[in-house]
């Protein structure tokens, strides 16, 4: 049984992540820029987009959802999973003065939902305070043990998140700025994402509290301005030796523009 990932593009100018097992694929997130790009890339990921199984969406702002994205997915009936408290935002935000009329939109809120062999838990994160934002949990079962993946991203507080990663086989997490670049560089949003040492500090927590590490974990949604891959690497390593704790797992940074490694979370 295969239980994969990989990220598809991963930034402000665009997130897109994918899942899948023998039986099911689902992105979560599809901010990507355009029909075609869209198009391209569920070619590219899944043969053809009939094979996308679902998207899960996180949150209305349009490097995770948009107008282009969102024809691709209404003309393929392609079904969107959106948290019920923020459908109407996706709807409006993006629809550019011609309404969708067929998206296959359904609604998840504090309970479990499948699609396929996949159950996904969301996960409420402290974001922006006018667009209510959700990480996930998702779990495989049709192995002959289960499985869980965790996403986060956008978020900008730990304390509440760092209970669903424990125990965690393969993490996704941001860690979107270094501080000092952030001083040089002023944006008053990167205040709604997590820095670099913030993630290190979540990191250290989960595997403190969890049986054994994640088998990986891929750093995500850094800003192209305000961090590079080496700071945020360093980062995370430094933490760990601070509270002298061994880093057991596979470290990755997803890129910006192209695809990451494939993640075998389960064989």
């Amino acid at each position: 049984m295969a239980f994969c990932f990989q990220s598809i593009r991963s930034g402000s100018s665009g997130n897109c992540l994918a899942f899948w097992t023998d039986k099911t694929r689902i992105f979560v997130d599809c901010g990507l820029r355009s029909q075609k790009l869209c198009r391209e890339v569920m070619a590219l990921h899944t043969g053809c987009p009939s094979k996308l199984d679902a998207v899960v969406i996180s949150h209305a702002h349009s490097d995770h959802v948009n107008y282009s994205a969102l024809r691709v997915l209404e003309k393929e009936r392609i079904p969107i999973w959106v948290h019920k408290d923020c459908a109407s935002q996706v709807l409006h935000k993006h629809f550019l003065g011609r309404p969708f009329k067929s998206l296959n939109i359904r609604h998840y809120d504090g309970r479990s939902f499948s699609t396929g062999d996949l159950e996904i838990d969301a996960v409420e994160v402290a974001h922006h305070p006018d667009y209510p934002t959700f990480g996930f949990e998702i779990h495989s079962h049709s192995g002959s043990k289960p499985y869980k993946a965790v996403v986060v991203t956008d978020f900008m507080e730990w304390k509440k998140v760092v209970k669903h990663l424990i125990n965690a086989d393969f993490i996704y997490v941001e860690a979107n700025h270094d501080p000092e670049l952030l001083r040089l560089y002023p944006n008053p949003n990167s205040y709604y994402h997590m820095m670099n040492e913030r993630t290190g500090e979540l990191l250290c927590e989960v595997v403190k509290q969890s049986r054994s590490a994640p088998k990986a974990v891929m750093l995500g949604h850094l800003s192209a301005e305000r961090n590079t891959a080496t700071l945020a690497v360093k980062a995370i390593t430094t933490c760990f030796e601070a509270h002298s704790l061994p880093m057991d797992f596979e470290l990755f940074v997803a890129p910006r523009e192209r695809a990451s490694e494939i993640i075998e979370i389960a064989l």
